[in-house]
Formats: C-alpha cells, sequence, structure tokens
C-alpha cells in the first residue's frame, strides 16, 4: 500500500528531525467535534451522518443548537413576560422543531456522548431595550433558557452538563443579542441563580463565545466571584488565523484550572464552494496552531451544508455536503479527521522540536495510545521527517493532501529511537500509535 506514495529519493533536499519530548506536558485535550444543526434530524433521517461524525471522522464533542434562534418562547415577539409559564412551556418544547432536537440528543446519549446545549440568535424583543437589539431583561431571559434545561433534563431525559447561553453578543444580531462584556457578566449571575432554582446548580455554563477575539469578556466573567466554579469552559471563535495563547495566559490559575479553554466555533468563512482544498488546508493549520496555544477541543464550523435560521441562510461551511437525498465527506473533513480521529480525548500535548520552517506540526501522548504527531509539509517540496526520541509500536502513517482523503500511507517502523518517512509536498500528515 505504501508504494503509492513513493518518491524518488534523489528528489528530497529535505530532511525534517522532529524530536518528541513526552516528558514535557503542556495542556490535556478534552476532544474535538462539530457544531449541529437538529432541524433536519426527520425522524432519524440524519443517523448515517451521525455515524459518519461520530464513527469516521471521530467527533466527540457536539455544540446543538436546540432551535436556532433564541425566541422561542414568542418569536414575533407580539407577547410579554406573561408568556413565561408551564403552559407555554408545554406547547413549546413539545413542538416538532424541538422534538428534532431532543431526538438528536437522545442518540448522542445513545453513544456516550452528552451534547452541549446552546442558544444562538435573536431574543424576543421585549427583552431588549429600545433598539430592539441590547438585551436587557436578564431575568426574563433566564428563566426562557432555565426553563428548556429544566425540559431538557426532567421531561426528556437528556444527559447534558454544558450549556452556551448566548452567542457573539459582541456582533450582535442576527448572531444574538448585543450584551458588551460587563453587562454578559451581570446576565449570568442571574442565569445561574435561576438555574439553581430549577435545580440545575450542576450545569456548567459555556461563555463567552464571542465574534471578535479580545480578552474583554473573559476578564469580566473572572471577576464575578458568584460565577466560580460555574463555568465549564471559556470557549472562543475564530475564522481568521488570530494567535489564541493570550487566553490561557488570562485563564492561569482561575478556579484551581477546573475551567476548560475550548474553540467552539472554526473554519473559514468562504462561501464560494469553490475553494475545498484551500479552506481544507487553512482550517487545519489554524487548528493545529489552537492546539500549539493551548486550546483543549475544537468545534469545526459546520458539521454539514444547512440553512440556519438565526441568519436565514443556507450554510457551505459544512464538513460534509448535503444534496436531496445523500450526504458526502469534503476535503476539509478528511482534514480535520486527521487531528479528530487520531488524537484522543485525555491526551496531552507534549514539546515536539524542529527547526524545519516548511512544518507546522503539534505531539501529543496518551497513556493508552501512545505518540501521535500532526503536521503540515508547507514546502511544495517533499520532506523526509524524522520522529525521534519515539519508542513503543510501529506508527501508522495518514495523508491527506489535494488527491488523498485521510488515506493510510503505511506502517513505519521504529529503528533505535526513530521512526521516519517521506511526506509528499503540500500534505497534512499523521503519525499514529493509536490505532
Amino acid at each position: 500500500m505504501a508504494n503509492q506514495f513513493k518518491i524518488n529519493q534523489v528528489d528530497v533536499l529535505d530532511i525534517a528531525r522532529l524530536i518528541v519530548r513526552n516528558e514535557e506536558t503542556h495542556q490535556t485535550i478534552d476532544g474535538f467535534g462539530v457544531n449541529i444543526n437538529p432541524l433536519y434530524w426527520e425522524n432519524g433521517k440524519l443517523e448515517s451522518v451521525m455515524e459518519l461524525l461520530h464513527q469516521d471522522l471521530g467527533a466527540e464533542l457536539y455544540r446543538l443548537d436546540v432551535f436556532g434562534q433564541s425566541n422561542w418562547i414568542d418569536p414575533s415577539s407580539g407577547g410579554n413576560k406573561e408568556l413565561l409559564n408551564e403552559t407555554t412551556y408545554r406547547q413549546v418544547y413539545r413542538s416538532a422543531p424541538f422534538q428534532d432536537a431532543w431526538a438528536m440528543a437522545r442518540y448522542l446519549n445513545s453513544k456516550g456522548i452528552k451534547p452541549y446545549l446552546n442558544a444562538s440568535g435573536l431574543v424576543p424583543a421585549w427583552m431588549c431595550g429600545g433598539d430592539g437589539k441590547t438585551l436587557e431583561d436578564y431575568e426574563s431571559f433566564s428563566e426562557m433558557m432555565a426553563s428548556m434545561l429544566h425540559w431538557a433534563r426532567h421531561e426528556e431525559n437528556i444527559q447534558f452538563e454544558l450549556f452556551g447561553p448566548l452567542n457573539e453578543t459582541d456582533a450582535g444580531p442576527p448572531e444574538g443579542p448585543l450584551v458588551s462584556a460587563e453587562e454578559y457578566a451581570k446576565c449570568m449571575e442571574i442565569l445561574v441563580d435561576v438555574l439553581d432554582r430549577r435545580g440545575l446548580s450542576d450545569v456548567k455554563l459555556v461563555v463567552a463565545e464571542q465574534s471578535l477575539f479580545s480578552l474583554d469578556y473573559i476578564v469580566a466573567l473572572m471577576g464575578s466571584r458568584k460565577l466560580d466554579g460555574r463555568i465549564g469552559v471559556f470557549g472562543m471563535h475564530d475564522y481568521h488565523s488570530n494567535s489564541v495563547k493570550s487566553v490561557p495566559e488570562q485563564m492561569s490559575g482561575y478556579i484551581d484550572g477546573r475551567t476548560r479553554f475550548w474553540m467552539t466555533e472554526y473554519g473559514d468563512l468562504d462561501v464560494t464552494g469553490e475553494y475545498e482544498w484551500e479552506v481544507a488546508w487553512i482550517s487545519t493549520h489554524r487548528l493545529i496552531g489552537y492546539l500549539l496555544e493551548g486550546a483543549q477541543a475544537a468545534l469545526a464550523w459546520d458539521a454539514y451544508d444547512n440553512y440556519h435560521d438565526h441568519d436565514k441562510a443556507w450554510s457551505l461551511y459544512g464538513l460534509i455536503r448535503s444534496s436531496r437525498s445523500e450526504y458526502t465527506p469534503k476535503k476539509r473533513f478528511y482534514a480535520a479527521k486527521q487531528v479528530f480521529k487520531f488524537v484522543k480525548p485525555g491526551s496531552s500535548r507534549v514539546t515536539l522540536d524542529f527547526e524545519q520552517s516548511s512544518l507546522h506540526a503539534a505531539a501529543f501522548w496518551h497513556d493508552d495510545h501512545g505518540t501521535t504527531v500532526v503536521g503540515m509539509n508547507q514546502s511544495d517540496n517533499p520532506v523526509t521527517v524524522q520522529l525521534s526520541e519515539v519508542s513503543g509500536r510501529p506508527f501508522e502513517l495518514y495523508f491527506t493532501n489535494e488527491t488523498l482523503h485521510c488515506a493510510k500511507a503505511g506502517l513505519i517502523a521504529i529503528d533505535r529511537g526513530t521512526a521516519s518517512a517521506l511526506i509528499p509536498a503540500k500534505t497534512i500528515f499523521t503519525f499514529t500509535q493509536s490505532q
């Protein structure tokens, strides 16, 4: 099988020695996954897609947007807070859109996965100020959110631990209402009170899931003593190759390290669908960069091409291409798989020393699965990669490039602490002992 990847050795000018230092550990990896829209569940029509995501891609984390908007209690904004009652809740949470959300969540539960539920998009206008965009009635907002979580747990028996209550409030509509950093912290303080009254004190928040990359919201949230122990994840979004290292630096020592740092949306915003390989390439470069700078998980936007209610647009950002009758993995699916499938939850990122500027790579160690190195040969020429100071069983080697789709390139033996393989030009590669 490896012969199809063989390149004439006389053409190879570069040799890159990568020293794997398993004794130098950094952050623990929680896993990888996708943002997912349950609108298309339709009595289980998506089960084959879910299997593709879980079994083939290796997705373990699912950010499940329960409704597509945050106005489910009053979509027309024609009412008021009197709608926040048990009669309304029964009608809304038994409706078809929520039944699809509950069914998808139960399916994930059946696979041993607890989705993290989230809400995005607009809230009823009567919860906002005079501009109709800035969230002001935090009590009503919190009651609406807590009612949904209470129903999910006690009426639908959904197993979950994490909840993302607001989306990109620094940008505002259509992604979510406008909420400043300081007001966001105040809103979350009220939300945890309402969750406590509903018997949901174990639910941890995923915040602040901003559109623009800054520390303003994290600083404000960390400054609230009331939120100590209530924040499960600081989640950030990025589509522009921002450096993220300031987040774990800011979080250092916060609540004894119990709060995690995840990239809860990442990818690329090309809307043409004409540059699939380029999108796959830059998205993977960003993902490896996030991991090198301390992220503990990352969720791709989006699981599959679909219509999103919050911005009234058909999205082509999916890892999977959708049509009327079939779902087909894109190149970006296979590029993500090079990380998702082989860097197991519970792995630790370890130091990887090398000088080759044409490589972009990270290394991981798992007590049960051994060493995994994921990287990119950014050169127009092939490179011989020598993994040094490694031991144990042989490495499986996988490639994704313009013509290959997470293809197994061979089994690489370890000879006197070194495993060597030829990496084609412009190729994403994974050495792994995890299989």
